[in-house]
């Protein structure tokens, strides 16, 4: 079984992409193999999204 910092070492090392979600939870909290596989998932889309520039705001929008 993994842990919860063997996910955000993977997405470190392998992706360059830190976050402050591991601050919110045990790194030692063991995870299931499909939990780590989501967390490298959901992280590595995310960011591909920001590459791709999905979240970029349109000119004009006043918040």
């Amino acid at each position: 079984m993994k842990a919860r910092r063997d996910a955000y070492r993977k997405l470190k090392e392998k992706h360059g992409i830190t976050t402050s979600a591991m601050f919110n939870g045990g790194l030692d909290d063991p995870i299931s193999d499909e939990d780590y596989d989501l967390i490298i998932k959901i992280m590595t889309s995310a960011f591909d999204d920001l590459d791709k520039g999905e979240f970029e705001e349109d000119e004009g929008d006043d918040l």
